[in-house]
Protein backbone atom coordinates (compact mmCIF):
# COMPACT_ATOMS: atom_id res chain seq x y z
CA UNK A 1 0.00 0.00 0.00
CA UNK A 2 3.00 2.57 0.69
CA UNK A 3 4.34 1.46 -2.36
CA UNK A 4 1.08 2.11 -4.16
CA UNK A 5 1.05 5.58 -2.64
CA UNK A 6 4.45 6.60 -3.73
CA UNK A 7 3.32 6.19 -7.39
CA UNK A 8 -0.44 7.72 -6.56
CA UNK A 9 2.12 10.94 -5.46
CA UNK A 10 4.47 10.85 -7.85
CA UNK A 11 1.32 10.91 -10.42
CA UNK A 12 -0.60 13.54 -8.35
CA UNK A 13 1.16 15.57 -5.42
CA UNK A 14 -1.54 15.30 -2.25
CA UNK A 15 -1.16 16.01 1.27
CA UNK A 16 -3.95 13.69 1.80
CA UNK A 17 -1.74 10.24 0.28
CA UNK A 18 1.04 11.51 2.16
CA UNK A 19 -1.21 11.12 5.70
CA UNK A 20 -2.34 8.11 4.41
CA UNK A 21 1.36 6.86 3.97
CA UNK A 22 1.92 8.77 7.24
CA UNK A 23 -0.33 6.43 9.46
CA UNK A 24 1.08 3.09 7.86
CA UNK A 25 4.80 4.25 8.27
CA UNK A 26 4.64 5.03 12.00
CA UNK A 27 1.06 2.53 13.32
CA UNK A 28 2.42 -0.26 11.15
CA UNK A 29 5.54 -0.35 9.49
CA UNK A 30 7.01 0.72 12.54
CA UNK A 31 5.10 -0.98 14.85
CA UNK A 32 6.14 -4.88 13.28
CA UNK A 33 9.58 -5.10 14.70
CA UNK A 34 10.71 -6.11 18.01
CA UNK A 35 13.43 -3.58 19.06
CA UNK A 36 15.01 -6.36 21.29
CA UNK A 37 15.58 -8.91 18.75
CA UNK A 38 15.27 -7.36 15.00
CA UNK A 39 12.73 -10.12 14.52
CA UNK A 40 9.24 -9.09 12.38
CA UNK A 41 5.64 -9.79 12.67
CA UNK A 42 3.89 -12.24 9.90
CA UNK A 43 0.79 -10.71 10.64
CA UNK A 44 -0.38 -7.56 12.55
CA UNK A 45 -3.09 -8.87 14.69
CA UNK A 46 -6.13 -6.50 15.46
CA UNK A 47 -7.97 -8.91 17.73
CA UNK A 48 -8.64 -7.67 20.90
CA UNK A 49 -6.64 -8.94 23.73
CA UNK A 50 -3.80 -10.82 21.18
CA UNK A 51 -0.18 -9.98 21.15
CA UNK A 52 2.59 -9.80 18.47
CA UNK A 53 3.92 -13.20 17.00
CA UNK A 54 7.81 -12.59 15.41
CA UNK A 55 10.15 -14.89 13.19
CA UNK A 56 12.87 -16.20 14.62
CA UNK A 57 16.20 -16.29 12.68
CA UNK A 58 16.46 -19.60 11.25
CA UNK A 59 13.35 -21.63 12.41
CA UNK A 60 10.28 -18.94 11.70
CA UNK A 61 12.04 -16.79 8.17
CA UNK A 62 8.26 -17.14 6.55
CA UNK A 63 7.65 -15.86 3.00
CA UNK A 64 6.53 -12.50 4.58
CA UNK A 65 9.60 -12.02 6.71
CA UNK A 66 11.29 -10.67 3.48
CA UNK A 67 8.73 -8.13 3.16
CA UNK A 68 9.08 -7.11 6.52
CA UNK A 69 13.10 -6.67 6.32
CA UNK A 70 12.35 -4.75 2.90
CA UNK A 71 9.45 -2.85 5.08
CA UNK A 72 12.53 -0.86 7.54
CA UNK A 73 14.22 0.28 4.44
CA UNK A 74 11.05 2.67 3.95
CA UNK A 75 11.67 5.06 6.52
CA UNK A 76 13.57 7.51 4.22
CA UNK A 77 12.61 6.94 0.63
CA UNK A 78 9.58 9.26 0.80
CA UNK A 79 10.54 12.56 3.15
CA UNK A 80 11.02 14.27 0.38
CA UNK A 81 9.88 14.55 -3.10
CA UNK A 82 10.81 17.69 -5.98
CA UNK A 83 9.98 18.57 -9.12
CA UNK A 84 12.10 21.17 -11.12
CA UNK A 85 10.79 24.09 -8.82
CA UNK A 86 9.61 22.89 -5.49
CA UNK A 87 10.69 20.83 -2.51
CA UNK A 88 8.25 19.02 -1.07
CA UNK A 89 8.45 17.88 3.01
CA UNK A 90 6.09 15.16 3.26
CA UNK A 91 7.02 13.62 6.53
CA UNK A 92 8.78 14.81 9.71
CA UNK A 93 12.29 12.23 10.22
CA UNK A 94 14.95 13.52 11.16
CA UNK A 95 17.44 13.31 8.21
CA UNK A 96 19.43 15.41 5.69
CA UNK A 97 18.73 15.74 2.19
CA UNK A 98 21.29 16.67 -1.15
CA UNK A 99 19.19 18.58 -3.84
CA UNK A 100 22.09 18.28 -6.45
CA UNK A 101 20.31 19.84 -8.90
CA UNK A 102 20.09 22.82 -7.02
CA UNK A 103 22.64 22.86 -4.90
CA UNK A 104 21.04 22.88 -1.84
CA UNK A 105 21.61 20.69 1.18
CA UNK A 106 18.15 20.72 4.08
CA UNK A 107 19.09 19.20 7.04
CA UNK A 108 15.81 18.29 8.92
CA UNK A 109 15.87 17.98 12.96
CA UNK A 110 12.88 16.85 15.21
CA UNK A 111 11.79 14.37 17.58
CA UNK A 112 8.52 13.51 15.93
CA UNK A 113 5.91 12.43 16.78
CA UNK A 114 7.06 13.09 20.52
CA UNK A 115 7.55 16.47 19.84
CA UNK A 116 5.23 18.52 17.48
CA UNK A 117 7.98 20.70 15.70
CA UNK A 118 10.61 20.45 13.23
CA UNK A 119 13.22 22.47 12.55
CA UNK A 120 14.77 22.56 8.43
CA UNK A 121 18.09 24.32 8.04
CA UNK A 122 18.92 25.01 4.34
CA UNK A 123 22.37 25.10 2.85
CA UNK A 124 22.94 26.74 -0.33
CA UNK A 125 25.51 26.93 -3.01
CA UNK A 126 24.01 30.66 -3.85
CA UNK A 127 20.85 31.65 -3.49
CA UNK A 128 18.00 30.34 -5.29
CA UNK A 129 14.08 30.28 -5.40
CA UNK A 130 12.11 27.38 -5.44
CA UNK A 131 8.61 26.76 -3.32
CA UNK A 132 9.44 24.53 -0.30
CA UNK A 133 6.42 22.74 0.52
CA UNK A 134 5.07 21.92 3.88
CA UNK A 135 2.49 19.15 4.24
CA UNK A 136 -0.44 20.51 6.43
CA UNK A 137 -1.39 17.04 7.67
CA UNK A 138 -5.18 16.51 8.26
CA UNK A 139 -4.74 16.04 12.00
CA UNK A 140 -3.09 19.34 12.67
CA UNK A 141 -4.87 22.49 13.25
CA UNK A 142 -3.21 25.96 14.28
CA UNK A 143 -0.12 25.41 12.47
CA UNK A 144 2.21 27.96 12.72
CA UNK A 145 5.85 28.55 10.87
CA UNK A 146 8.68 31.02 11.45
CA UNK A 147 11.56 31.76 9.07
CA UNK A 148 14.73 32.78 10.24
CA UNK A 149 12.67 34.02 13.46
CA UNK A 150 9.73 35.92 11.95
CA UNK A 151 6.59 34.53 12.07
CA UNK A 152 5.05 33.61 8.26
CA UNK A 153 1.40 33.64 7.06
CA UNK A 154 -0.13 31.47 5.11
CA UNK A 155 -3.69 30.95 4.19
CA UNK A 156 -4.46 27.04 3.59
CA UNK A 157 -6.16 24.92 5.70
CA UNK A 158 -4.96 21.22 7.32
CA UNK A 159 -4.85 18.05 4.97
CA UNK A 160 -2.77 20.34 2.15
CA UNK A 161 0.72 22.05 1.33
CA UNK A 162 1.74 24.89 2.61
CA UNK A 163 4.11 26.89 0.03
CA UNK A 164 7.07 28.89 0.96
CA UNK A 165 8.08 30.18 -2.51
CA UNK A 166 11.02 32.60 -2.08
CA UNK A 167 14.84 32.82 -2.60
CA UNK A 168 16.31 30.82 -0.27
CA UNK A 169 19.83 31.61 1.73
CA UNK A 170 22.54 29.84 2.99
CA UNK A 171 21.74 29.12 6.75
CA UNK A 172 18.43 29.52 6.19
CA UNK A 173 16.09 28.15 9.26
CA UNK A 174 12.73 27.06 8.92
CA UNK A 175 10.44 26.03 12.39
CA UNK A 176 7.35 24.47 11.62
CA UNK A 177 5.51 24.13 14.69
CA UNK A 178 2.25 21.04 14.38
CA UNK A 179 -0.02 20.86 17.35
CA UNK A 180 -1.48 17.45 17.83
CA UNK A 181 -4.22 16.60 20.13
CA UNK A 182 -5.85 13.27 21.52
CA UNK A 183 -9.31 11.75 19.42
CA UNK A 184 -11.11 8.76 18.47
CA UNK A 185 -11.64 7.16 15.38
CA UNK A 186 -14.70 4.77 14.89
CA UNK A 187 -14.34 1.24 13.23
CA UNK A 188 -15.31 1.21 9.77
CA UNK A 189 -19.35 0.00 10.02
CA UNK A 190 -19.03 0.00 13.78
CA UNK A 191 -19.51 2.99 15.14
CA UNK A 192 -19.81 1.53 18.95
CA UNK A 193 -15.86 0.50 18.23
CA UNK A 194 -13.15 3.33 18.63
CA UNK A 195 -9.58 3.66 17.98
CA UNK A 196 -7.86 6.44 20.34
CA UNK A 197 -4.84 8.47 18.59
CA UNK A 198 -2.77 11.19 19.10
CA UNK A 199 -2.23 13.41 15.98
CA UNK A 200 -1.54 10.33 13.24
CA UNK A 201 -0.42 7.92 16.30
CA UNK A 202 -2.33 5.01 16.93
CA UNK A 203 -2.63 4.09 20.63
CA UNK A 204 -3.46 0.71 22.15
CA UNK A 205 -4.07 -0.34 25.49
CA UNK A 206 -1.45 -2.73 27.43
CA UNK A 207 -3.19 -5.51 28.70
CA UNK A 208 -0.27 -7.48 30.39
CA UNK A 209 0.96 -10.69 29.98
CA UNK A 210 -1.97 -13.32 31.77
CA UNK A 211 -2.02 -16.53 29.96
CA UNK A 212 0.51 -15.36 27.63
CA UNK A 213 2.68 -17.04 25.30
CA UNK A 214 5.52 -18.04 24.54
CA UNK A 215 5.90 -15.86 21.38
CA UNK A 216 10.11 -16.58 20.88
CA UNK A 217 10.29 -20.31 20.34
CA UNK A 218 12.24 -21.51 18.01
CA UNK A 219 9.78 -24.83 16.69
CA UNK A 220 7.03 -22.55 14.73
CA UNK A 221 4.74 -25.50 14.77
CA UNK A 222 5.04 -25.34 18.44
CA UNK A 223 5.01 -21.44 19.10
CA UNK A 224 1.78 -21.61 16.59
CA UNK A 225 0.38 -23.73 18.71
CA UNK A 226 0.76 -22.11 22.29
CA UNK A 227 -0.84 -18.71 20.90
CA UNK A 228 -3.55 -20.39 19.42
CA UNK A 229 -4.07 -22.47 22.69
CA UNK A 230 -3.81 -19.36 24.91
CA UNK A 231 -7.03 -17.52 24.06
CA UNK A 232 -7.19 -13.57 25.02
CA UNK A 233 -8.63 -12.84 28.47
CA UNK A 234 -11.81 -11.01 27.47
CA UNK A 235 -11.29 -7.42 27.28
CA UNK A 236 -13.84 -5.37 28.78
CA UNK A 237 -15.65 -2.35 27.07
CA UNK A 238 -15.73 0.79 28.20
CA UNK A 239 -19.01 3.04 29.00
CA UNK A 240 -19.43 6.29 27.79
CA UNK A 241 -19.25 8.22 24.86
CA UNK A 242 -15.28 8.55 22.79
CA UNK A 243 -15.30 12.07 24.38
CA UNK A 244 -15.88 10.85 27.54
CA UNK A 245 -13.75 8.08 27.48
CA UNK A 246 -10.83 10.81 26.27
CA UNK A 247 -11.47 12.74 29.14
CA UNK A 248 -10.09 9.58 31.50
CA UNK A 249 -6.96 9.42 29.71
CA UNK A 250 -4.08 11.32 31.58
CA UNK A 251 -0.62 11.86 30.66
CA UNK A 252 2.39 9.40 32.26
CA UNK A 253 4.95 12.30 33.42
CA UNK A 254 8.20 11.63 31.22
CA UNK A 255 7.04 9.09 28.79
CA UNK A 256 5.71 10.86 25.69
CA UNK A 257 2.62 9.81 23.97
CA UNK A 258 1.71 8.02 26.97
CA UNK A 259 -1.57 7.83 29.30
CA UNK A 260 -3.37 6.02 32.49
CA UNK A 261 -7.29 5.45 30.99
CA UNK A 262 -9.19 4.62 34.26
CA UNK A 263 -13.28 4.70 34.73
CA UNK A 264 -14.78 3.92 32.42
CA UNK A 265 -16.06 0.75 33.53
CA UNK A 266 -12.16 -0.67 33.54
CA UNK A 267 -11.98 -2.77 36.40
CA UNK A 268 -8.21 -1.42 37.04
CA UNK A 269 -6.40 1.42 35.48
CA UNK A 270 -4.66 0.78 31.35
CA UNK A 271 -1.65 1.79 30.54
CA UNK A 272 -2.35 3.73 26.79
CA UNK A 273 0.86 4.15 24.61
CA UNK A 274 1.95 3.96 21.09
CA UNK A 275 1.24 0.94 18.88
CA UNK A 276 4.52 0.85 17.57
CA UNK A 277 5.96 1.12 21.43
CA UNK A 278 3.81 -2.00 22.75
CA UNK A 279 6.00 -4.83 22.91
CA UNK A 280 6.12 -8.54 24.44
CA UNK A 281 2.16 -8.25 26.31
CA UNK A 282 -1.52 -8.67 25.09
CA UNK A 283 -3.06 -5.33 23.94
CA UNK A 284 -5.82 -3.93 21.82
CA UNK A 285 -6.23 -1.07 19.62
CA UNK A 286 -10.18 -1.65 19.40
CA UNK A 287 -12.61 -0.65 21.87
CA UNK A 288 -16.21 -1.24 22.43
CA UNK A 289 -18.18 1.50 23.93
CA UNK A 290 -21.35 0.69 25.75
Amino acid sequence: MLKLTRHLFAWEPSAEAMDFYERGLFNHILASQDPETGMMLYFCSLKPGHVKVYSAPEHSFWCCTGTGVENHAKYADTIYYHADDALYVNLFIASELTWDARQVTVRQETQFPDSDTTHLTLRCAQTTRFALKLRYPAWATGASVQINGVNEPFNVEPGSYISLDREWHDGDLIDFRLPMRLHAEPLPGAADHIALLYGPIVLAGALGTENMPNVYLEDPNTRNAAVNWHPAPPVPPLQGSAQSVLEELHPVAGQPLTYQLSGVGLPHAVQILPFYKLHHQRYTIYWQLT
